[in-house]
């Protein structure tokens, strides 16, 4: 009876650990493709009772994960989160800088519409007095100006766009945290009640490798099963609890925004974070993108200021009533020059009504020229509330335009500019940067007021001469030089310091964010493939093997299959047992 008994329990038992060891082999099987899942090992022991064996048991349901191949994961997806974002904003910044050829148009890039601009103005050098191709340097103009504040403005909004996905990252990896405490707390108690908490730690590790593609940490497992998680800085983000990060996006962004820093208990530990989306996001915000902004501006600035000083000494044909400067000033500002300066009124046929000439090294601040200029009849004269210095003529019918005596220049301050130029007279470009970069509406409106003549310098000339023409060159050529000369640049965002012609600058800009994204995919490239590497060594390490598994399900049910055998076969026993007692006390 006794033997019956223990062969009964050891049936029973291996038919319960048969069906445990079935049970974790076909969750394997069902979770194969999971993402973050390890294989589980059912692992059986024996089970002593008195003098002997008494069938087995299950000890533990564990799974193999190698912990250096999971740090070295964990690195692995840090460096994968910032290459993947550094490739894609790259890219698209990139693609708003537009390609430097193409096959019908020459590309659509900044240097391919200089290079319109460039052939619009040797156009109009052959036929200045062509209104047709004045238009279509205006236009050549515009188009350059409005592709550059569009450039300007977009390379903003993508510094906007990163550091709302800042924002959007921080949340992610606050929410991860959370898991990652909670999942935490589970595996304690769970280990604690003797159960297995294998399933649990591969969620953890899941949400840990989410926080480790927006940050890099380091993390260890306590005794108990804890995870604790810090920065790469030693800040701690897991321990009893979690410790959540905070950061607020800006709610516009400019050139000249301040960001809010990365923060846990109140510290900030931006500068503890080295890898990750979250730092490809501040680098690509901060230094990439400002790079790009700051080349385009020293771009902006430098064509404004040349196409400027060409058609500062010209006139519009017949002259404007009036004329007004684009550069700020003040009447108060010392005045430095030299050079005779002609003033001159001009009708609409170009004939000469009055003139003055002016020495302008007799005037020591801008006040005194103004003064000087309400001396001039028929002549009204000020500094106006933007600070530009305003002249103007007092005769209807009468133009106002600039020049010189005898071919002689002015020269005016430490930089030695023509009179116009330092007062920003006849500019065809305003702005202070790329993004306000533009040609005034009453030029893209009225090709007519393009300063294209000049006004005769002849020491001769005489009231009813005709002394301005559309029919002079000059202008045009100096926009030839201005566009075909090569300008000593200094080191300008992500440029180094160079001597190159306007058009040669700005294929510049744009061949040097074409290297940094070449650069950043190829990166991408590379550490993809030291991730997928890695991943595939876990998973083939601890992953799971649909072949083994399903041979190993084969395995256990035919121990099933025994063990109830011989739990059928012990039954049978029994009752044949009882029958016999049965019938020999009766």
């Amino acid at each position: 009876m006794v033997s019956l008994a223990t062969a009964s329990q050891i049936a029973y038992s291996g038919l319960a650990t048969a069906q445990a060891r079935i049970s974790v082999t076909s969750a394997n099987i069902s979770n194969a493709d999971t993402d973050g899942y390890t294989a589980k090992k059912a692992t059986a022991v024996a089970v002593q009772s008195g003098l002997g064996g008494s069938g087995t048991a299950i000890g533990s349901i564990t799974s193999s994960v190698d912990k250096y191949v999971l740090a070295n994961l964990v690195e692995a997806d840090s460096n994968l989160g910032a290459a993947k974002t550094t490739a894609s904003y790259t890219d698209q910044l990139q693609t708003l800088l537009g390609s430097t050829s193409g096959t019908t148009d020459g590309g659509t890039s900044i240097a391919a519409s200089m290079s319109s601009l460039e052939s619009a103005v040797t156009t109009l050098a052959a036929s200045p007095d062509s209104d047709t191709d004045k238009a279509q340097v205006i236009t050549a103009l515009s188009n350059i100006s409005g592709q550059v504040r569009s450039l300007g403005h977009s390379i903003q909004s993508e510094r906007g766009d990163a550091d709302q996905e800042i924002g959007t990252s921080v949340d992610a990896v606050n929410q991860s945290l959370s898991t990652i405490d909670d999942l935490n707390k589970s595996i304690v108690q769970t280990r604690a009640l003797g159960q297995s908490s294998a399933d649990l730690e591969d969620k953890r590790t899941t949400a840990l490798r989410d926080v480790a593609a927006k940050m890099d940490v380091s993390y260890y497992t306590t005794s108990a099963g804890s995870m604790v998680v810090t920065s790469k800085g030693g800040s701690t983000l897991v321990d009893s609890t979690v410790h959540k990060l905070s950061y607020t996006p800006a709610s516009a962004v400019s050139a000249t925004t301040t960001f809010d820093s990365i923060k846990v208990d109140g510290k900030d530990i931006s500068s503890e974070i080295t890898s990750g989306s979250i730092k490809a996001l501040t680098d690509m915000r901060d230094t990439t993108l400002v790079n790009a902004a700051t080349s385009l501006d020293t771009f902006a600035t430098t064509l404004k200021d040349k196409i400027n000083a060409a058609t500062a000494d010209g006139s519009a044909v017949p002259a404007p009533a009036s004329l007004t400067g684009s550069v700020s000033t003040s009447s108060s500002d010392t005045f430095s020059a030299s050079g005779t300066l002609r003033v001159a009124l001009v009708d609409s046929s170009g004939k000469l009504v009055s003139s003055s000439d002016l020495d302008l090294s007799s005037y020591s601040s801008v006040g005194d020229v103004v003064d000087a200029l309400n001396a001039v009849s028929g002549i009204s004269a000020s500094v106006d509330t933007n600070g530009h210095l305003a002249i103007a003529s007092t005769t209807s019918g009468d133009g106002v335009a600039i020049g010189t005596v005898d071919g002689a220049t002015t020269s005016v301050g430490s930089g030695s500019q023509s009179f116009s130029t330092y007062f920003g007279l006849n500019s065809v470009l305003t702005g202070s940067s790329a993004i306000d970069l533009a040609v005034p509406d009453s030029l893209t409106t009225n090709s007519g007021l393009f300063p294209s003549g000049t006004l005769s310098n002849s020491a001769t000339a005489s009231d009813g001469d005709t002394v301005l023409t559309s029919g002079s060159a000059t202008v045009a050529q100096a926009l030839q030089s201005a566009l075909t000369t090569a300008y000593s640049f200094d080191a300008s965002g992500g440029l180094g310091a160079q001597t190159s012609t306007l058009t040669n600058y700005a294929a510049a800009i744009v061949g040097q964010i074409s290297t940094v994204a070449t650069n950043a995919k190829s990166n991408e490239t590379t550490v993809s493939a030291v991730q997928s590497s890695l991943n595939s060594t876990l998973t083939s390490q601890s992953g799971v093997n649909i072949d083994e598994e399903t041979a190993n399900l084969a395995d256990y049910q035919k121990v099933y299959s025994a063990s109830a055998q011989v739990m059928s076969t012990v039954n049978t026993m029994f009752q044949s047992m009882l029958t016999v007692v049965e019938n020999a006390t009766s």
